[in-house]
């Protein structure tokens, strides 16, 4: 059993711990991404439990069998086409790229037609991408993107990137990749 966040009077916590209802012990989990009283768990179909927050915000995945967090860290989630996904943000520059990501609701967004919304935004000079990552892996089978968005007329310095990808090394080479972009050259063509 997984036991998460929630206020011991004077603060609200982040901390996480497993209880054996059998052994009655406690062992120590690793800290929710970030401090809250207000948690709403959601058992996923694999059995593992997301964790978000009061606002939306994910806090966390743990595996109760194996007692250990598959992500923690990512601040924002959304649900989108039946799934639920990591919003991607850092204060530096990450890969793929390396790019600046930004997890505001101004770059990713679900509409209320069920849409997921990737935008590129300009902030305080900088440009920030958008990336989302889903809270399971799917395995083996047939993968369908539906896009609504002409990327034909995509900016040239823009790639929208559609991807299978883990970042455990024992997986990693097993990459499905689909982009469009023209990488920075106008007359490039727009697809790989």
């Amino acid at each position: 059993m997984l036991l998460a966040g929630g206020s011991d009077g004077r603060t609200i916590l982040a901390a996480a711990e497993f209880f054996d209802p059998v052994a009655e012990t406690v062992s120590p989990a690793p800290d929710l991404a970030a401090s809250s009283d207000r948690l709403s768990a959601t058992t996923l179909l694999d059995g593992r439990v997301l964790l978000t927050g009061g606002a939306g915000n994910s806090l966390g995945i743990y595996d109760p069998i194996g007692r250990t967090p598959i992500f923690a860290g990512y601040p924002r989630s959304i649900y989108f086409s039946g799934e639920n996904w990591f919003v991607k943000a850092g204060s530096g520059r990450l890969g793929p790229g390396p790019n600046y990501f930004s997890d505001s609701q101004n770059n990713v967004w679900v509409d209320s037609q069920g849409r997921l919304h990737l935008r590129i935004t300009k902030v305080g000079g900088k440009w920030y991408c958008a990336e989302v990552i889903s809270a399971r892996s799917f395995g083996y089978g047939t993968y369908r993107f539906y896009l609504d968005s002409p990327v034909d007329a995509l900016d040239s310095n823009a790639v929208v990137g559609l991807f299978t990808w883990s970042d455990d090394p024992a997986f990693n080479n097993r990459e499905l990749d689909i982009e469009f972009g023209r990488w920075g050259t106008t007359n490039n063509l727009n697809a790989q």
